[in-house]
Protein backbone atom coordinates (compact mmCIF):
# COMPACT_ATOMS: atom_id res chain seq x y z
CA UNK A 1 0.00 0.00 0.00
CA UNK A 2 0.86 3.64 -0.95
CA UNK A 3 0.14 6.91 0.99
CA UNK A 4 1.52 10.45 0.20
CA UNK A 5 1.54 12.35 3.32
CA UNK A 6 3.31 15.99 3.71
CA UNK A 7 6.29 15.05 5.06
CA UNK A 8 6.36 11.54 2.80
CA UNK A 9 5.14 8.89 0.61
CA UNK A 10 4.78 5.89 3.20
CA UNK A 11 4.82 2.32 1.61
CA UNK A 12 3.05 -0.32 3.65
CA UNK A 13 3.55 -4.15 3.31
CA UNK A 14 0.64 -5.66 4.53
CA UNK A 15 1.34 -9.05 6.52
CA UNK A 16 -0.87 -11.61 9.02
CA UNK A 17 0.61 -13.59 11.54
CA UNK A 18 -0.12 -15.65 14.69
CA UNK A 19 2.36 -13.47 17.12
CA UNK A 20 4.08 -10.10 16.91
CA UNK A 21 7.04 -9.73 15.01
CA UNK A 22 10.62 -9.37 16.43
CA UNK A 23 12.86 -7.49 15.07
CA UNK A 24 14.83 -9.97 13.73
CA UNK A 25 11.55 -10.99 11.52
CA UNK A 26 11.57 -7.55 10.38
CA UNK A 27 15.25 -7.41 8.94
CA UNK A 28 14.94 -11.00 7.47
CA UNK A 29 11.56 -10.07 5.74
CA UNK A 30 12.37 -6.59 4.64
CA UNK A 31 14.36 -6.88 1.42
CA UNK A 32 11.27 -6.54 -0.74
CA UNK A 33 10.22 -3.15 0.81
CA UNK A 34 14.01 -2.20 0.57
CA UNK A 35 13.61 -2.61 -3.62
CA UNK A 36 10.28 -0.54 -3.45
CA UNK A 37 11.66 2.23 -1.92
CA UNK A 38 14.21 2.12 -4.91
CA UNK A 39 11.56 1.88 -7.46
CA UNK A 40 8.99 4.65 -5.34
CA UNK A 41 11.98 7.31 -4.92
CA UNK A 42 12.18 7.60 -9.04
CA UNK A 43 8.59 8.37 -8.79
CA UNK A 44 8.72 11.62 -5.70
CA UNK A 45 12.64 12.64 -5.71
CA UNK A 46 11.86 15.57 -3.43
CA UNK A 47 9.94 13.65 -0.96
CA UNK A 48 11.19 11.10 1.87
CA UNK A 49 9.90 7.74 1.31
CA UNK A 50 9.15 5.72 4.35
CA UNK A 51 9.09 1.80 4.90
CA UNK A 52 6.75 0.02 6.84
CA UNK A 53 5.13 -3.15 7.87
CA UNK A 54 1.47 -3.18 8.96
CA UNK A 55 1.24 -6.72 10.74
CA UNK A 56 -1.89 -7.72 11.94
CA UNK A 57 -1.58 -10.13 15.01
CA UNK A 58 -4.32 -12.79 14.88
CA UNK A 59 -4.35 -14.53 18.34
CA UNK A 60 -6.66 -14.28 21.41
CA UNK A 61 -6.06 -10.52 21.74
CA UNK A 62 -5.92 -9.40 17.99
CA UNK A 63 -3.44 -6.36 17.35
CA UNK A 64 -2.40 -4.38 14.44
CA UNK A 65 1.63 -3.08 14.61
CA UNK A 66 2.75 -0.39 12.27
CA UNK A 67 6.60 -1.68 12.72
CA UNK A 68 8.93 0.99 10.82
CA UNK A 69 11.98 -0.30 8.46
CA UNK A 70 14.85 1.78 8.50
CA UNK A 71 16.52 2.41 4.70
CA UNK A 72 19.94 1.77 4.58
CA UNK A 73 21.52 1.89 1.53
CA UNK A 74 24.14 -0.94 2.40
CA UNK A 75 20.90 -3.09 2.92
CA UNK A 76 19.57 -1.54 -0.50
CA UNK A 77 23.08 -2.49 -2.48
CA UNK A 78 23.29 -6.26 -1.14
CA UNK A 79 19.31 -6.83 -1.74
CA UNK A 80 20.47 -5.42 -5.22
CA UNK A 81 23.15 -7.79 -5.90
CA UNK A 82 20.99 -10.51 -4.52
CA UNK A 83 18.42 -10.25 -7.11
CA UNK A 84 20.46 -9.45 -9.74
CA UNK A 85 22.42 -13.11 -8.90
CA UNK A 86 19.50 -14.77 -9.10
CA UNK A 87 18.22 -13.30 -12.90
CA UNK A 88 21.46 -14.44 -13.72
CA UNK A 89 20.69 -17.90 -12.85
CA UNK A 90 17.77 -18.12 -14.08
CA UNK A 91 18.85 -16.84 -17.36
CA UNK A 92 21.48 -19.85 -17.27
CA UNK A 93 18.50 -22.33 -16.37
CA UNK A 94 20.60 -22.51 -13.01
CA UNK A 95 18.31 -25.20 -11.08
CA UNK A 96 18.59 -25.26 -7.15
CA UNK A 97 15.78 -27.42 -5.52
CA UNK A 98 14.09 -25.40 -2.37
CA UNK A 99 12.08 -27.84 -0.73
CA UNK A 100 9.00 -27.15 1.57
CA UNK A 101 6.87 -28.79 3.50
CA UNK A 102 4.28 -26.53 3.16
CA UNK A 103 4.76 -25.38 -0.72
CA UNK A 104 5.65 -29.06 -2.68
CA UNK A 105 2.72 -30.49 -2.97
CA UNK A 106 1.52 -28.29 -5.17
CA UNK A 107 4.80 -26.58 -6.69
CA UNK A 108 5.50 -27.15 -10.48
CA UNK A 109 8.50 -28.14 -10.18
CA UNK A 110 8.37 -30.92 -7.92
CA UNK A 111 9.65 -33.31 -9.84
CA UNK A 112 12.64 -31.94 -11.27
CA UNK A 113 13.02 -30.95 -6.96
CA UNK A 114 13.21 -34.30 -6.88
CA UNK A 115 15.57 -35.51 -9.66
CA UNK A 116 18.28 -33.19 -8.35
CA UNK A 117 21.45 -34.68 -7.91
CA UNK A 118 23.72 -31.89 -7.36
CA UNK A 119 25.73 -32.03 -10.53
CA UNK A 120 25.46 -28.62 -12.72
CA UNK A 121 25.30 -29.26 -16.53
CA UNK A 122 28.59 -29.74 -17.88
CA UNK A 123 28.65 -26.35 -19.54
CA UNK A 124 28.11 -24.48 -16.05
CA UNK A 125 31.70 -24.95 -13.55
CA UNK A 126 30.57 -22.89 -11.01
CA UNK A 127 27.43 -20.88 -9.68
CA UNK A 128 26.76 -17.74 -11.40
Amino acid sequence: MIAETNEAVVVSDLKTARSRWSSAQVEESSEQLLLYHELVKTFVPKKRVRLQFAVLTIANKPGLDLIDVPVIQQRIDRTKRVVERVWRAIQAEVFYPAPSAMQCSTCAYRTPCRDWTGVFPSNQESTP
